[in-house]
C-alpha cells in the first residue's frame, strides 16, 4: 500500500547503453559532459525496456540531459506521448584534457595532476574540467530547479556521476563516498515527495533490463 504522505513519484535514471562503450572506452577514463556518444543497439534495446516498464505510469514530463545518450534514451522512452525538456545543468562531470584517454596516458601526461587528484577526488580537476565538488553543486541546483518548476510524476534522465552527485545529498552520504553508489547503465533511483515537500529514496539503482 502506498505511503499516505507520498504526492509524487520521482525517477532518477541513468542513461542506457552508450556507443563503443564496451570495446573503446572500456580502459578509458569516464566519458564525461564533453564527449557526445549515441546509445548502442544494446542501449536502444534496454531504453525499449524502460519505455515498456513506463507505459503504464502517469508521468506528467521528462527532463533529459542534452547529451545524445540521454536525448536518445528519453525519446524512446516518451514514444511521441510525453514531453522532454533538455536541462543544461543534467550533463555528466566534465573531465576535460582526461576525456576519452587511458587512465596510463592520463597518468604519464598528467603526473603532477592525477596524483593530486588522488589525494583529493573532490575538489581538484582535471585541466580544464571540473571537481566533483562543482559537478555537485551544479547538478543539485538543477535537480533543485526542476523541483520547484514541475508538479506530478516526473523522469530525470543523467548520468552516473550526476546522479550520484544526487543521492548522496538525499541519503547524506559524504559525497566522498559518491564512487560507492551504484548507478547501472538504465537503472532506476526511485525517488518520491512526501507532503511536507522532503525527497526520500524508495529504490536505488534497480533495473528492469
Amino acid at each position: 500500500m502506498e505511503n499516505s504522505s507520498l504526492i509524487r513519484n520521482i525517477y532518477l535514471l541513468r542513461h542506457t547503453d552508450p556507443q563503443n562503450y564496451r570495446s573503446n572506452m572500456q580502459a578509458r577514463c569516464c566519458i564525461g559532459g564533453c564527449t557526445d556518444v549515441s546509445l548502442s543497439n544494446h542501449g536502444q534495446i534496454q531504453a525499449q525496456k524502460l519505455k515498456e516498464y513506463f507505459d503504464n505510469k502517469a508521468i506528467d514530463l521528462i527532463y533529459s540531459s542534452p547529451m545524445k545518450r540521454c536525448i536518445e534514451t528519453a525519446k524512446i522512452i516518451a514514444n511521441q506521448k510525453k514531453r522532454i525538456v533538455l536541462t543544461e545543468q543534467l550533463r555528466e562531470i566534465n573531465m576535460g584534457a582526461w576525456e576519452g584517454l587511458t587512465f596510463e596516458e592520463i597518468r604519464d601526461q598528467y603526473q603532477k595532476v592525477y596524483d593530486a587528484r588522488g589525494k583529493d577526488i573532490l575538489n581538484i580537476a582535471p585541466p580544464g574540467g571540473e571537481s566533483f565538488v562543482d559537478c555537485a553543486a551544479r547538478v543539485n541546483r538543477a535537480f533543485k530547479s526542476i523541483l520547484e518548476n514541475s508538479h506530478g510524476n516526473i523522469i530525470i534522465i543523467s548520468h552516473a556521476g550526476a546522479n550520484r552527485t544526487i543521492l548522496s545529498k538525499l541519503s547524506e552520504t559524504p559525497l566522498s563516498d559518491l564512487l560507492k553508489i551504484p548507478q547501472e547503465y538504465g537503472c532506476i533511483n526511485h525517488l518520491y515527495q512526501d507532503q511536507n515537500g522532503k525527497i526520500l529514496v524508495k529504490a536505488l539503482n534497480s533495473t528492469c533490463l
